[in-house]
């Protein structure tokens, strides 16, 4: 009798066990929607269940450039929209360079190289691609270092793949017998997937332990028998480990240094593990690819230099994060087009101009979005900049010294916004640091939240928004936007005439853009508002000297 029962499917319906020869897969055809992050993310698949806008065709189109990106959920872009995933952001370029290109995304969440193995021979490999690209290592770590997981000749053992046996074992028995047993695996999947709302619960008594050197050699193997089925089949290989918070030197911004802090406390027993053996695991791809004869990429270098978060957490890249990926895999695509001829004749120079331009163009769109961590890297519509205003992980790296990043209430205030992101009472404190630091760009982003987000239940609210309406006007004009700077002074006086600081700052304004006798009139009242404010005094005087020079000129 045949099994009729539900699909398993789990993380949002996106993926299933149904898809054989493989462990498990991301299902075809699917449309998932996911809020993280303070954002609604897209996620699409096509008929292959690759996370790609249309289906690629055997046999390759001639002339066509195609490139297969395997791995797990930070390869796959889990948290981001299908166009800032580094390999929807490598085919826009390489299309702009070199004409026809297909990047298609094979990355499925919770791989590990194993299946990674499965989804590059039985679902790559028969679209005949240039290139492959291996973006993984951290699920092997992660089994690597959790009690919970066996390694077995088949790879690892864990939750997801124990799911996927079950119900494969179960499969040829008789709709009877799968009355219970069926309807407790299945259970097993669905408390599984809400791994995203569970994730606490998922790590409470979770012992972990240091890695054997079995284990690394299991991967390196892993990744070479990868590297080498797809070089034996005529394709060039780009072996690249994926980065996580605790590997590398590179300064860490306000908000990765905070996410740091709470693993430190949560999972004290992970995150030494994690440190001490990622460069083992780095070193053993590099070890694989050269073997292997395949290209190597350590992209935690991509992040050194970077000027916004590049990690959501502890590996999922920010789209700023796949962004710097998809600029720094351009350089050594690029490598690969020239040395294998892929790109030939008189066009080369022309092509290497284009690679250069695009260079310049992602460096530009990196710079512009500093500070930012869910901001889209592309052009967000407009009336999605206020949700993607920067809220709870900030870079501040840049913009102050190390020792202030060591500052314990800046620390504290971090902590508070990572918890509660809409605390505008903590976003108000916030921004206060960073004025007295003289960090006015952040200050603004932070002020701006805090009014958004101000408890509708204070006690004397007029007087915090006088405060947040100056500051953050003065904080404005500074930045050199003079309009809103004057309209939320303005609003500040409103709520308050007699502010002082409020008629100052007008008056600092109107004395930049040369109007004396308004500003005259702001410091003269400032001044009589608050006669110890010798700012005042001191601008009323210069202003009443170059009036008098006006007059005799």
């Amino acid at each position: 009798m045949d099994r009729i029962d539900p699909a398993p499917t789990f993380y949002h319906g996106l993926m299933t066990f149904e898809q054989p020869p493989l462990d498990w897969a991301l299902r075809a055809r699917t449309v998932t929607e996911e809020k993280a992050y303070m954002r609604e993310v897209v996620m699409t698949t096509d008929t292959y269940g690759f996370r790609y806008p249309q289906d690629p065709v055997i046999p390759k189109p001639p002339g066509t450039v195609r490139i297969f990106v395997l791995g797990a959920s930070a390869g796959f872009g889990l948290y981001v929209q299908d166009d800032e995933t580094f390999s929807s952001l490598l085919e826009k370029y390489l299309t702009e360079t070199v004409g026809r290109v297909e990047v298609i995304n094979a990355c499925v969440p919770g791989y590990s190289a194993v299946q990674e193995l499965q989804m590059l021979v039985f679902r790559v490999l028969p679209f005949d691609p240039d290139i492959v690209i291996l973006f993984d290592g951290f699920n092997d770590l992660s089994a690597a270092v959790n009690s919970n997981a066996t390694l077995t000749p088949f790879g690892w053992e864990n939750d997801m793949v124990e799911q996927f046996h079950r119900r494969r074992d179960l499969a040829d028995q008789s709709i009877f017998r799968l009355a219970i047993a069926d309807f407790s695996a299945y259970s097993g999947i669905f408390r599984m997937i809400r791994h995203v709302q569970t994730a606490e619960k998922k790590n409470e008594g979770r012992e972990y332990r240091d890695v054997d050197s079995a284990a690394v050699q299991n991967y390196r193997m892993m990744v070479q028998t990868m590297a080498a089925a797809a070089r034996g089949h005529g394709s060039e290989v780009i072996v690249a480990p994926q980065p996580n918070l605790f590997y590398g030197k590179n300064s860490r911004t306000g908000g990765e240094l905070s996410f740091i802090a709470q693993e430190q406390n949560k999972r004290p027993n992970l995150w030494p593990l994690l440190r001490r053996y990622t460069p083992l695991y780095v070193a053993a791809a590099k070890e694989a690819a050269g073997a292997s004869g395949a290209g190597f990429l350590d992209l935690t270098e991509a992040f050194k230099d970077a000027s916004s978060p590049c990690l959501l957490d502890m590996v999922h890249p920010t789209p700023h994060g796949h962004l710097m990926i998809a600029k720094r895999l351009l350089r050594e695509i690029e490598s690969i087009l020239y040395e294998k001829s892929l790109v030939k004749g008189p066009d080369v120079e022309k092509v290497r101009q284009s690679f250069e331009r695009v260079d310049r163009r992602i460096q530009e769109r990196l710079d512009g979005h500093s500070n930012s961590v869910m901001l889209a890297v592309g052009e967000p519509k407009p009336d999605q900049k206020d949700t993607y205003l920067e809220n709870i992980r900030f870079n501040l790296s840049k913009e102050l010294p190390n020792e202030m990043l060591r500052d314990q209430d800046l620390i504290d205030l971090i902590g508070e916004l990572e918890r509660h992101p809409h605390n505008g009472l903590a976003h108000n404190d916030l921004a206060t640091y960073l004025m007295v630091k003289r960090s006015y760009r952040y200050a603004i982003r932070h002020y701006q939240e805090a009014l958004m987000t101000l408890p509708g239940d204070l006690s004397h609210p007029e007087e915090i928004l006088v405060t947040i309406h100056n500051n953050l006007g003065y904080a404005l004009y500074v930045a050199g936007d003079r309009d809103e700077a004057k309209n939320n002074l303005l609003e500040a006086l409103k709520l308050d005439p007699h502010y002082s600081r409020a008629h100052f700052n007008l008056g600092l304004l109107y004395f930049t853009v040369g109007n004396l006798t308004k500003a005259r009139n702001y410091f003269s009242e400032a001044l009589r508002l608050d006669p110890r404010l010798n700012d005042a005094r001191e601008f009323l005087e210069k202003v009443d000297r170059m009036i008098e020079e006006k007059k005799k000129g």
